[in-house]
């Protein structure tokens, strides 16, 4: 009898291919239930350009590194929103970073993880959003980044390359993997 070579390499494919069909589902807003989510979905996170003529945040996320499809659909988000305004969790800095009902609050990959929760917990009662970049980078941060979900008491949307963590009382508990 012949046995096939690699056939670990084979199953571990397969398993990855499955892993990609979890995600289709929210793919350009199908089966998504939330107005809100699904306005996310198909004003900020599909086109594939910067809508309107603010490109502040775009220019800022280019400037620290990241793709240029991630920082057009977070200016997208930052303009869909109506954000005023928005802020970096820098490592050296501490934990005084201002969110407001207003502010779109970014955490780098490089954020301690004690000062995550800390930043998360603060975040509760303002109204804000924060958006935790690379939630999938290393096993501590996919552990973090779920623990967040779990205890999130509002709507959670995660995107691979960032997960966006929405502290409105008008937005129930869901949470979206697109």
């Amino acid at each position: 009898m012949h046995r096939p070579k690699n056939i670990r390499r084979k199953i571990m494919k397969a398993a990855l291919y499955s892993k990609t069909f979890t995600h289709f589902r929210y793919y350009r807003g199908f089966g998504v239930h939330s107005p809100f989510v699904y306005g996310l979905i198909r004003n900020a996170f599909m086109p594939g350009h910067i809508l309107g003529n603010d490109r502040t945040l775009f220019e800022e996320l280019q400037r620290r590194g990241y793709s240029q499809r991630r920082c057009t659909q977070l200016q997208n988000l930052y303009t869909y929103c109506s954000f005023s305004s928005y802020a970096f969790a820098e490592e050296g800095a501490g934990v005084d970073m201002t969110c407001d009902a207003a502010t779109l609050c970014f955490i780098p990959a490089e954020y301690p993880a004690e000062k995550t929760l800390e930043l998360t917990n603060r975040a509760e009662g303002t109204g804000c959003a924060l958006c935790l970049m690379a939630p999938h980078e290393s096993r501590t941060r996919d552990r973090l980044c779920r623990n967040l979900v779990k205890l999130h008491r509002h709507t959670s949307v995660d995107n691979r390359g960032y997960l966006l963590l929405f502290y409105h009382d008008r937005l129930p508990k869901q949470h979206f993997k697109l």
